[in-house]
C-alpha cells in the first residue's frame, strides 16, 4: 500500500502468465534528456506521450538527431504500456514529418487561403472577436473543441475564453458520454479497476469491445487472465480481431439490443437465485424494482428482440454464476444508440448482481476518471459572466438555430467537427452559413477548407503538455523534443498572444511548466510522497502514477451516489420495445434511425422496396476518427479510393452483389459510395463501415466519411451521438467500374496466431 492506501504495482516486467504481479511501490521514472552513442554521434531520448484521444496513451521515447526527430519507441520501463507502440502512435512520426504540416498562419482572401503574419493574422481574429462583443454580446462567438489532441493545457483556450466573456459552447460527446452519464448514476463516478488486477478474474467478459484493434495493451492482461484458466467471452454484433485472437465464446447480438441482453441474463440468475443477495439488500438501492422489470423478461422474447438464441443467454448466465470474479469490459460501442446510457446501466447492474462490483478481479469496467478532482482546473469557468451550450452531436442543426444572439464567429481547436460530427452535410452548411471562422490545426482538414483564419499549431513532439487517459492510472509530463516547424507555435503561445490583444494578456504569463505544476499542486497537496519537498517540477519529463487511485474502487462499499449505495436502474425502455417488437407495432425514432424491434435487414422493404440494414461505424487499428484513416484507406480500399462497406454472403446475394462491386449506401441524412466486401463475421441485417475519413474539402476527391449518412439523434442521458440508430439501403452504383480491384479480399495484420483469411473487422473499443 503507499501513502494513500492504494495498491500500486511492479513497474519493471509482465508477470508470468497465470501469475499477479506483485504489489509494490512505483517511484517516477525519471524521464530527462539522455544521451547515448551512435554511429551517427549523439541522440537525445526525450520522454513523451501519444495525444490521441484512445484508452492506452502510449509512453514514448523520441530520438532526436541534429535537430530531427528520428525514431520513436515504447517506453520500456512503463508498467502498462510495456515498451509497446500500437499503430496508430507509429504514424504520428509520419504526420509529425509530413510536407502537408501547417507552417504559417493562413488568411481567407476571397475563395483561396494566403499566407499571413502572424501578427496580421492574431489582429485579425481578436478584431473581429472584440467587434462580435460589442455588437451582439459574447454568446454571438462558438469555442468548439474536442479530444482531437489530448493535454491539460488546451484547456487554456478555454480558460481565454471565459476570461473574454463567456460564449457558447458545446456540451455532450461524440465519443463516451452516455456511458459516462450511466455510470455516474450508478457509482456517482466512473472508475474502472487497475488493468493488472485483470489476472485475478475468473471470467472475462469483452462487452462491445475490441481491444485488439483499438486498446491493443489490454490484451496481454487478457491473454494472462486465460492463460490462468479465466474463459473470454465477447459480445459483439462483429466477428472482431478481438473475438478471432481470444473468445472462448462469441455471443453476436442485434445492433441496439444489448440492454435487453444483460437484462435477460440477470432475469436467468434471478430466478434461479444465483445472486449476491447480501450486496443487493446492504450496498444497492432500487434493487427491488429492477428485479421485477428483469425477472418479467421471457428468455424467448429477449432471444428474439437481441437476435440470438436462447443458449447464448443461458451460457452467458452460467459463467456468471459459476466463475466469479468477472470482469467486465465495457465498451463504447454499445452506447452509441438512442437507448445507450441504459446499456451501460444494465451491463453495470449485471455486474452488481453477481458481486462483481467492488471485489478484485471484477468490475464493470467501462472508463476511467481517476483525476477527476484531484488537478486544478484550468478552464476557468468562474470568470464567465455568461455561457451558452448546445448538444455537440447536433452542431450542424443546433448552429443553424441559435438565435438570441445568431452566431458570428466560430473558433475550433483539437476538432475536426466538419469530418467527425454525425450529419456532415448539415455540419458543412451550418458552417459555411457562419461569417467568421477560425481554426487551430496542425495539418488541412475539412475543417480548416471552410475556415477564414488558420493558426498552425506545434505537435505533441513539439510541445510541452500533461497527458493521462481513461484507462490505466499513470500520468506522463511530456517535453518538447524539437522546435516547431516554420512559424508553427505552441498552442500555449497561441492562447497568451491572442489573450494580450483581447486586454488580459496577464492571465497568461505562466510558461507550460509553470502551468504544468499549478495543476499538479492539489494532487501533490493530497500525495506529498508524489514530490518530496514539494518540488513538483522533478517530475518534468517522467511518468508516473495516480498514488490516490484505487486498484479496485467501490472496495469498501461506499459509492460517490447521494445514497451512498450502488444504484440499480429503476425504469428500462427498452422492456417496452420488446413488448412493442413483439405486438409487431415500430420502434423507430426518427427517420433514418434504429429500429430494431422492426427487425430490419434482407425481407424488411425500406425506401424503394430495397432491404434495409443496421449501420455500424467502428474504428480500424490504423485510425481514430479522422485522423491517419488515410492509411486505412490504402489498406483496405483494395486500391479503388473509397471505403469498404462489409456485407454477409447472403445478404449481398439477396442483394443481387458480388465482392468487389461498387455500391451506394442510402440513409435519411445521405449517401455514400463504397466498395463492396462480403463477409460472414458481419450480421445478415448489417451493415459495418469503418468511421473516420474525410469529405475531400480540403485534399479533393471522392468523400470517405461515414458521417455523411449517421445521424444526430442524441441518446436517451449524457448528450451522447447516437452514431449507431441509423439505417441505410445498400444498391450497385451507375456510372462505375462493377469491381474495384482484382487482387482479391484485402487483408489486415494477423489477428490471431495464424492470419485469417478475411479482412480482419473493427468495432469502437
Amino acid at each position: 500500500m503507499n501513502s494513500a492506501g492504494s495498491t500500486t504495482w511492479s513497474s519493471r516486467s509482465s508477470p508470468r502468465p497465470g501469475r499477479p504481479s506483485r504489489p509494490t511501490s512505483v517511484r517516477a521514472v525519471s524521464g530527462r534528456c539522455s544521451t547515448r552513442s551512435t554511429e551517427d554521434g549523439k541522440r537525445t531520448v526525450i520522454r513523451t506521450a501519444c495525444p490521441l484521444d484512445c484508452w492506452d496513451t502510449c509512453t514514448i521515447l523520441a530520438e532526436v538527431s541534429g535537430g530531427r526527430v528520428v525514431g520513436l519507441r515504447g517506453d520500456p520501463d512503463h508498467p502498462v504500456t510495456r515498451g509497446r507502440l500500437c499503430v496508430k502512435a507509429r504514424l504520428q512520426l509520419e504526420r509529425h514529418r509530413s510536407r502537408d504540416r501547417l507552417k504559417t498562419p493562413l488568411v481567407r482572401r476571397g475563395d483561396v487561403l494566403v499566407e499571413a503574419s502572424w501578427e496580421a493574422a492574431l489582429d485579425l481574429v481578436a478584431d473581429r472577436l472584440l467587434r462580435a462583443r460589442e455588437r451582439s454580446g459574447s454568446l454571438a462567438v462558438v469555442h468548439y473543441w474536442f479530444s482531437g489532441s489530448m493535454g491539460l493545457l488546451k484547456d487554456l483556450y478555454q480558460r481565454l475564453f471565459n476570461l473574454f466573456g463567456g460564449v457558447t459552447e458545446p456540451r455532450g460527446s461524440l465519443c463516451w458520454s452516455a456511458g459516462l452519464a450511466a455510470q455516474e448514476a450508478d457509482f456517482g463516478r466512473v472508475l474502472s479497476h487497475d488493468p493488472r488486477d485483470l489476472v485475478a478474474a475468473a471470467a472475462v467478459v469483452i462487452w462491445g469491445r475490441n481491444p485488439v484493434d483499438t486498446n491493443p495493451h489490454l490484451v496481454p492482461f487478457v491473454e494472462e487472465a486465460r492463460a490462468a484458466g479465466a474463459p473470454v467471452v465477447v459480445i459483439d454484433p462483429v466477428r472482431t480481431a478481438t473475438v478471432r485472437r481470444l473468445a472462448d465464446r462469441h455471443i453476436a447480438p442485434r445492433p441496439g439490443t444489448d440492454a435487453v441482453l444483460a437484462l435477460a441474463v440477470a432475469g436467468e440468475l434471478l430466478r434461479r437465485g444465483a445472486y449476491d443477495r447480501g450486496f443487493c439488500e446492504e450496498r444497492a438501492a432500487g434493487f427491488e424494482d429492477y428485479a421485477r422489470a428483469a425477472a418479467g423478461l421471457r428468455l424467448e422474447a429477449a432471444a428474439r428482440a437481441c437476435g440470438v438464441a436462447a443458449a447464448d443467454i443461458l451460457f452467458l448466465a452460467d459463467i456468471l454464476e459459476t466463475r466469479r470474479p468477472a470482469a467486465l469490459l465495457i465498451g463504447y460501442g454499445l452506447q452509441r444508440h438512442r437507448r445507450g446510457g441504459e446499456a451501460v446501466r444494465a451491463i453495470d447492474a449485471l455486474a452488481a448482481l453477481t458481486g462483481n462490483v467492488g471485489r478484485s478481479g471484477g468490475g464493470a469496467n467501462y472508463a476511467n476518471r481517476h483525476a477527476q478532482g484531484l488537478l486544478r482546473d484550468l478552464s476557468g469557468e468562474e470568470f464567465a459572466r455568461a455561457r451558452r451550450f448546445f448538444p455537440m452531436p447536433a452542431l450542424g442543426t443546433e448552429l443553424a438555430a441559435l438565435r438570441d444572439p445568431r452566431v458570428e464567429v466560430f473558433f475550433c481547436n483539437r476538432a475536426n467537427p466538419a469530418a467527425t460530427a454525425p450529419n456532415a452535410g448539415e455540419v458543412v452548411r451550418a458552417l459555411r452559413a457562419v461569417g467568421f471562422k477560425v481554426v487551430a490545426e496542425i495539418r488541412p482538414t475539412d475543417t480548416t477548407a471552410l475556415a477564414d483564419v488558420v493558426l498552425p499549431a506545434a505537435d505533441f513532439l513539439e510541445d510541452e503538455d500533461l497527458y493521462h487517459c481513461s484507462w490505466h492510472t499513470y500520468f506522463t509530463w511530456a517535453v518538447p523534443a524539437v522546435r516547431p516547424p516554420g512559424l508553427a507555435w505552441p498552442e500555449t503561445r497561441i492562447v497568451a498572444e491572442l489573450a494580450s490583444r483581447l486586454g488580459f494578456g496577464e492571465e497568461f504569463t505562466r510558461t507550460p511548466q509553470e502551468w504544468i505544476a499549478y495543476a499538479l499542486e492539489p494532487l501533490v497537496a493530497r500525495c506529498p510522497g508524489l514530490a518530496p519537498g514539494g518540488d513538483i517540477r522533478r517530475l518534468r519529463g517522467t511518468f508516473f502514477p495516480n498514488p490516490a487511485a484505487r486498484a479496485v474502487p467501490w472496495s469498501d462499499g461506499r459509492f460517490a451516489t447521494p445514497s451512498g449505495r450502488f444504484e440499480f436502474g429503476r425504469e428500462w425502455g427498452c422492456l417496452e420495445d420488446v413488448r412493442s417488437a413483439a405486438l409487431g407495432r415500430s420502434t423507430s425514432g426518427p427517420a433514418g434511425t434504429d429500429a430494431w424491434g422492426a427487425e430490419p435487414g434482407p425481407g424488411e422493404a425500406g425506401p424503394g422496396d430495397r432491404p434495409v440494414f443496421h449501420l455500424v461505424t467502428p474504428r480500424t487499428r490504423w485510425n481514430l476518427h479522422s485522423q491517419f484513416f488515410e492509411e486505412a484507406l490504402r489498406r483496405l480500399s483494395r486500391g479503388s479510393g473509397l471505403p469498404p462497406a462489409f456485407l454477409h454472403p447472403r445478404a449481398a446475394a439477396g442483394l443481387g452483389l458480388a465482392d468487389g462491386e461498387t455500391v451506394v449506401l442510402r440513409t435519411a441524412q445521405g449517401e455514400l459510395k463504397a466498395h463492396l466486401v462480403t463477409d460472414d463475421g458481419v450480421r445478415e441485417d448489417t451493415v459495418l463501415l469503418y468511421g473516420g475519413g474525410d469529405l475531400g474539402l480540403a485534399r479533393g476527391g471522392e468523400p470517405t466519411s461515414a458521417n455523411l449518412l449517421t445521424s444526430d439523434t442524441l441518446t436517451d442521458i449524457g448528450l451522447q451521438a447516437a452514431y449507431y440508430d441509423c439505417t441505410c439501403t445498400v444498391s450497385r452504383a451507375e456510372g462505375r467500374p462493377g469491381r474495384a480491384g482484382t487482387a482479391g479480399p484485402a487483408t489486415g495484420r494477423a489477428a490471431g496466431p495464424t492470419a485469417p483469411r478475411r479482412m480482419t473487422l473493427s468495432r469502437p473499443g
